[in-house]
């Protein structure tokens, strides 16, 4: 099944207002060359992914400056890529959807649930819609949904989806 159904990229708008959470990694020494390398094959060269320096702003309090950070973001010649779509879409999309990493339902419950519980102060309306949306698909879907520890995972049963 896998290839039927593209999985979808995240992908940010570039709006001045616009703000996105993540997580910034750092490397070092020998770590910089490896991991430029690795993420350029990976990202620019077989993905579809342009790169971009952004200021990145640590919720330590006690971190004086932005960290300049490296960030993939996708374009429209990524394979993956989707363009905008309502929140309902996404999610039939994602639904029915996975890639090398897993299954794409799993990874939109720990993203909304890594927000929840690491970013509680960010008000992302459009992450938790398409949660919503997700919850509502899975259960039209034949997909069981149960909690594991603090985290949701959904599992699909592909003989009754397709």
């Amino acid at each position: 099944l896998r290839g039927e159904y593209r999985a979808g990229t995240a992908w940010g708008v570039d709006a001045p207002s616009a703000c996105t959470w993540g997580v910034a990694y750092e490397v070092r020494g020998e770590q910089i060359a490896a991991s430029l390398q690795y993420l350029n094959m990976r990202e620019a060269v077989l993905g579809g992914y342009d790169t971009k320096l952004v200021k990145f702003h640590p919720q330590d309090k006690d971190a004086e400056e932005p960290i300049l950070a490296l960030v993939y973001i996708a374009t429209p010649q990524n394979p993956s890529y989707l363009g905008p779509a309502s929140e309902e879409d996404i999610a039939a999309q994602i639904i029915v959807s996975s890639g090398c990493a897993g299954h794409n339902i799993e990874y939109l419950l720990r993203l909304a649930d890594f927000m929840r519980y690491f970013c509680p102060q960010a008000e992302d309306k459009h992450l938790f819609s398409i949660e919503e949306e997700g919850y509502q698909n899975c259960s039209h879907a034949t997909v069981v949904c149960s909690p594991h520890s603090t985290l949701h995972l959904c599992l699909l049963d592909f003989k009754s989806v397709f």
